[in-house]
């Protein structure tokens, strides 16, 4: 899991807020709205460092904005399910966006931010090993292919498509076997760090909302009312 070296360093609390804002702002508002709220985003990314995430979102959105205007152009009948399929893929960018944020938090100062929000156990332990875990499989994925070019074996969406089984058993498989590995040391290792424990969660970084804590989550307000009155 990569750490931002450079840039704002956020609350995990005001990165976890800002994903629940984001989730709920980018189903309400229009096409115009979406296009603010994607832009406010991007310079979140930036301010924390995180420019490469904030490109390849804004590349993604742009990719399936432009496949769903050529659906609707195009296509017609039942056909147009997929430009329906693809709205809805473009309005979690921004969601993903946020959440890409929240993912480079270290799991041991997000369990102490979110213990602070009294937020369940039940909750807080399946978000951090998530959390955790995505960004392993990812590492996971590309060892895998990066094996299988050493072997001469291409692995693309047409081999995909024109060999189900091929890809099942070179990729899969593989895959499958790697994450039940991962998750046993993940278990081990949060168990070594003493997450049974049912006492509050000390952690070595203080955490506690700062100037630009407040500042983000007001900006992020503030734009997301705007953009809900004006551009609904």
């Amino acid at each position: 899991m990569k750490r931002q070296t450079w840039g704002l360093h956020f609350d995990p609390r005001t990165k976890f807020f800002i994903v629940l804002l984001c989730g709920v702002f980018t189903f309400i508002v229009n096409q115009e709205g979406l296009f603010i709220f994607l832009a406010l985003t991007s310079t979140y990314l930036l301010i924390q460092g995180m420019p490469k995430n904030a490109v390849k979102f804004t590349l993604a959105f742009a990719l399936l904005y432009a496949l769903q205007y050529a659906v609707y152009t195009y296509l017609s009948g039942i056909a147009t399910i997929f430009g329906f399929i693809l709205f809805f893929l473009a309005r979690f960018i921004p969601v993903f966006m946020a959440a890409s944020a929240l993912s480079i938090t270290p799991p041991g100062e997000l369990i102490a931010a979110l213990q602070k929000l009294h937020i369940p156990k039940a909750v807080i332990i399946p978000l951090a090993v998530g959390l955790r875990f995505t960004p392993c499989i990812s590492q996971e994925f590309n060892t895998i292919r990066d094996a299988m070019h050493l072997r001469g074996i291409a692995i693309s969406s047409f081999n995909t498509i024109a060999h189900p089984v091929m890809a099942m058993e070179y990729v899969l498989v593989p895959l499958l076997m790697r994450s039940m590995k991962i998750s046993d040391e993940l278990a081990a290792s949060a168990s070594a760090r003493g997450i049974d424990n049912p006492g509050p969660r000390t952690c070595l970084r203080q955490i506690h909302f700062g100037l630009s804590d407040v500042t983000v989550l007001s900006v992020f307000c503030i734009v997301g009312v705007l953009i809900g009155l004006f551009f609904t």
